[in-house]
């Protein structure tokens, strides 16, 4: 038989089982002569039999594709029950509408059930419509995602202001505190369901709304402060010219970033950010694994250094707020929740993935970098490994891949602004300007020009902060959390739970305890953050 030729020439064969294989894989057409799905004549049969079917041939051409139909055609001949596994790829999972690609995505744009259109408008009410159909496997992954991110690189430097051991004893502590403000606020969602906002405004009304609102934004502010952070230092660490000046260099890297996030920033549909957003989780385990070889490798040939201390409780408030910090994906809970088909299953996912795959992870990783290093390890925990080419490389790789996450983190925070600030909506202020002949179109352009100034001051705001913030690392981010985390994670959480659903003495006690607790917390990192240098 003689070999086909190139695109679509007409073949001189005439086995039709070829041409029509041929055929559906280049052009993806049915044959002219086959209905819809029509078996063609195979080699050596005087009968029809299924060869490939037209309606296959998109995904035959899929990675995997001639495996998964192999099965599929076995699995039919045999008689047995077909696998859902082989009706589908894996990018397929992961982009469709309920993949786990745009799930994950979902649930950063949407923190504590917010939801906003394209145009940046608030979704309330009746419209706002969640799928509960999310597999046990994807909300794991979602829990594991929302708690494991950059933040983690600061947990080394971090248990330098409490010592050894007594971080592990805080670190089990402010985990069990966060996981029962998640069960507090969970218990208030079954009252009133809704937003983190709805729950408020049931509780402490329009005043208890307001103050969730401004937490909000200033928690995800602080996130995205503190990833520009870790942007110049990892940069500086790889890609700092001998003899440069260190503000110079941090200069020139905020001004680039600010060219790279305005632009970025303006974008209203955040699915074309997901990839790089994920990249930038990837880079996250990626790190920690490299830092963590680099770390038992330093502890093996030079043993633990004498500056280690095991307990260090007149900074104890630092690592506190630190800690406070690295949960930082309570916000996403209340989404993860809501989209889970078997919600009585919450429990036990999330135990299991919390307490096993991030407390375990995050305590073992800042135990063991401070251990390697002592006080010398650097607030940045990666930024200590050795500055081989592989290192900066990935310090590199890690760095855009986070600058290009950052957005992920301002949108849905200038969101909440834009709702306050723009009440309405465009057809509201096309009705309002309507005695001014305005073109419906220039005020959808003016309300939409109008965001993107806004969100260029803003994002040159937070650059500004991180050039000053930089030269402070561990102080910047255990403030974070005191002042913008401590109020979402333990004082709302306790207050609404008491309102709304604590019934007998000992639930409204522990109410009472953990809203004091996080109140205290506040002043007291901050005295310890004026009064004590942890350099």
């Amino acid at each position: 038989m003689s070999s086909p030729p190139v695109g679509g020439a007409e073949w001189t064969d005439t086995n039709e089982t070829v041409r029509d294989l041929h055929r559906a894989l280049i052009t993806s057409e049915p044959s002219p002569e086959d209905g819809p799905g029509e078996a063609t004549a195979g080699v050596g049969s005087s009968q029809s039999e299924p060869v490939l079917p037209t309606m296959e041939a998109p995904r035959i051409k899929e990675p995997g594709g001639f495996r998964r139909d192999f099965l599929r055609r076995r699995a039919e001949a045999e008689g047995e029950p077909v696998n859902v596994v082989w009706l589908g790829s894996l990018v397929e999972e992961m982009s469709t509408e309920g993949g786990m690609l745009n799930r994950l995505l979902s649930y950063s744009q949407f923190p504590y059930g917010y939801m906003f259109d394209d145009d940046g408008n608030r979704i309330r009410g009746a419209e706002r419509q969640v799928k509960a159909d999310a597999t046990n496997s994807q909300i794991a992954l979602a829990i594991f995602k929302a708690f494991v991110a950059e933040g983690i690189m600061f947990l080394p430097g971090a248990v330098r202001n409490a010592g050894s051991w007594m971080s592990v004893g805080v670190m089990l502590f402010v985990a069990w505190c966060s996981k029962e403000g998640i069960y507090l606020l969970l218990e208030c969602h079954t009252v009133c369901p809704g937003t983190l906002g709805d729950i408020a405004q049931e509780a402490a009304g329009t005043p208890g709304r307001m103050a969730v609102e401004v937490s909000l934004v200033l928690s995800q502010f602080a996130i995205c402060c503190a990833m520009l952070i870790f942007t110049l230092q990892a940069s500086e660490a790889a890609l700092m010219q001998e003899g440069m000046d260190s503000h110079t260099y941090r200069l020139r890297c905020v001004l680039l970033c600010l060219l790279v996030l305005v632009p970025l920033c303006w974008v209203r549909n955040l699915k074309k950010l997901a990839v790089s957003n994920l990249l930038a989780n990837l880079f996250v385990v990626i790190g920690v694994g490299i830092s963590v070889y680099y770390f038992v490798a330093q502890i093996a040939e030079a043993g633990v250094p004498d500056s280690v201390q095991p307990a260090r409780p007149e900074t104890l408030a630092i690592y506190l707020g630190t800690t406070c910090y690295i949960f930082e994906g309570i916000p996403l809970v209340l989404p993860i929740y809501e989209s889970m088909a078997n919600k009585q299953d919450f429990p036990r996912v999330f135990n299991w993935v919390f307490w096993v795959g991030v407390v375990m992870l995050e305590t073992f990783y800042g135990l063991v970098g401070y251990l390697a290093f002592g006080d010398d390890i650097n607030p940045v925990s990666i930024l200590s490994i050795p500055m081989t080419s592989f290192t900066k490389t990935i310090m590199v790789v890690f760095s855009v891949a986070v600058v290009l996450s950052f957005p992920m983190m301002f949108v849905p925070a200038t969101r909440i602004i834009e709702s306050l600030v723009w009440t309405g909506n465009n057809a509201d202020d096309a009705s309002m300007l309507r005695m001014t002949h305005v073109p419906p179109e220039q005020v959808a352009l003016r309300r939409k020009w109008g965001k993107n100034t806004m969100r260029m001051f803003l994002t040159a705001l937070l650059c500004a902060v991180s050039l000053y913030g930089a030269d402070m690392v561990s102080e910047f981010v255990a403030l974070s959390g005191s002042i913008c985390c401590v109020p979402l994670a333990f004082i709302y959480p306790a207050y609404f739970n008491l309102r709304m659903v604590a019934k007998t003495p000992a639930k409204k006690l522990g109410c009472v305890l953990l809203m004091t607790g996080g109140i205290t917390l506040v002043p007291l990192t901050f005295y310890q953050v004026i009064t004590n240098k942890s350099g």
